[in-house]
């Protein structure tokens, strides 16, 4: 995530930490290895995505990006922001369409009586893939140390006449690594390809 960032022109970072902190702030250390410049929010408590960024001190003057930690994709994250700028948002939400297939035969029923059958249905929606942009303002609705996750902030967003939030709708790939199965899963499909 971070070398992507870096390729991109990205040189400021802010990493939430909690669990294992010490461990990730030994291995980036303050940036300066890698020519950019890394601050930690150092949780006493997990305060959830959104929660973290309440302790983000000074409050940003340009909008910024922000990825969970076991996202990985080659999205250019400059597009997001750019989309960000050019349609005046607040809050920017990246988002993906997702299929899920129904392993049987579906029965359309009316009244139950036998209307059709659909073998095999996927479902799509639109999923929340971990990576947004906000402006600075949007802090402003967050209260310091309070658990909250990013729905719910892009909710507040929402519900405020003079604030904006939108989808990004992403098309490149995307992995969500969120236990370690799936981490060796995406490095063993990297290795043999």
């Amino acid at each position: 995530i971070i070398d992507s960032a870096i390729s991109e022109g990205f040189h400021n970072f802010v990493i939430s930490v909690f669990y294992l902190s010490e461990v990730i702030i030994e291995y980036f250390g303050d940036g300066s290895d890698r020519g950019i410049n890394i601050n930690y929010i150092k949780e006493n408590n997990p305060l959830g995505t959104a929660g973290a960024l309440s302790m983000i001190d000074p409050v940003p003057a340009l909008p910024f990006v922000i990825t969970n930690g076991d996202v990985m994709t080659n999205i250019k994250y400059s597009d997001v922001l750019h989309y960000h700028d050019n349609n005046n948002s607040s809050a920017t939400m990246v988002i993906r369409r997702h299929g899920i297939q129904n392993p049987f035969g579906v029965v359309i029923l009316e009244d139950m009586q036998i209307k059709g059958f659909q073998e095999k249905p996927i479902y799509t929606s639109n999923i929340n893939v971990g990576i947004y942009v906000l402006d600075g303002q949007c802090l402003g609705l967050l209260n310091l140390d309070e658990v909250c996750d990013m729905p719910t902030l892009f909710t507040r967003v929402s519900s405020k006449k003079d604030m904006k939030s939108i989808a990004f709708p992403m098309h490149e790939e995307w992995v969500d690594i969120g236990n370690i199965d799936d981490y060796h899963q995406i490095i063993n499909e990297t290795n043999s390809n």
